[in-house]
């Protein structure tokens, strides 16, 4: 910073993330070693840089065989079926909008949704990441790999690395989680990621795999065997891939 001979300044702070944050300036003068106060200020953003949509095929929410069963308790439909998506990012921030084909609350969840949980996968292209999707007995599709994952029920909202991953194990928790939304009139769930808390400095040209499934009361991903039940998924042996229906999008400026 430049200061002028009055003793006055000025400088121009960029800003770029989308959506809402609140921020603080502090100003450093190594002469005197000394910091000022914190200055509070409130950014923003409500232009994308990358925006894109995708629309997933009706009634394809069957696994990769076509012949996964849903559980057959009785508020159990099509929660798990994913009609499309659109994104929205500037800076290191991104806006991802879920249209689901239904979404229920009849067991009040907080996040607005259930029956349905969501792993979302996110291949950042300059990062060397994993193949394995931990504990759904898949892979990620088209050669990718992933870095980050987040896993989202009515009642949860997690992020993990694909540090320490395997195809039996999370990887490292970030401690941190999108906001989680659901407009259940409009069929949508809405994940807002802060990508700086996750080491994410930009959202163009990475790719993310949306799967659905669902999850029991303590999180963990239901089971599958050949016979549904209430609380199982069927159609498919015990080491199935747990993938009720998927999404792959590529976020790009040059869409």
């Amino acid at each position: 910073i430049q200061v002028r001979s009055d003793g006055s300044w000025t400088a121009s702070v960029p800003v770029r993330n989308l959506g809402e944050s609140e921020e603080y300036l502090q100003v450093y003068q190594p002469e005197s070693i000394s910091v000022s106060e914190k200055i509070p200020f409130r950014t923003r953003v409500t232009v994308a840089e990358v925006s894109g949509t995708a629309e997933d095929p009706d009634e394809d929410a069957f696994g990769p065989t076509g012949s996964y069963i849903r559980p057959q308790q009785s508020e159990s439909g099509d929660q798990r079926e994913i009609m499309g998506a659109r994104w929205r990012a500037a800076g290191a921030n991104l806006e991802l909008t879920l249209t689901m084909k239904v979404i229920t609350d009849v067991w009040q969840p907080p996040n607005g949704f259930d029956n349905l949980a969501i792993s979302t996968f996110i291949d950042i292209p300059v990062r060397q990441g994993a193949s394995d999707l931990p504990l759904l007995n898949a892979a990620m599709p088209a050669g990718n790999d992933w870095d980050v994952a987040h896993v989202g029920s009515g009642w949860i909202s997690y992020t993990y690395s694909s540090d320490r991953s395997s195809a039996k194990r999370q990887g490292s928790k970030f401690g941190v989680a999108p906001r989680v939304t659901a407009s259940k009139d409009q069929r949508e769930i809405t994940l807002f990621f802060q990508g700086e808390r996750l080491g994410i400095n930009t959202w163009d040209g990475a790719t993310l795999y949306v799967t659905t499934w669902d999850v029991n009361g303590e999180g963990t991903y239901l089971n599958t065997d050949p016979e549904p039940s209430n609380w199982h998924f069927g159609g498919a042996p015990a080491d199935a891939p747990k993938v009720m229906d998927d999404l792959l999008v590529t976020i790009s400026t040059d869409d």
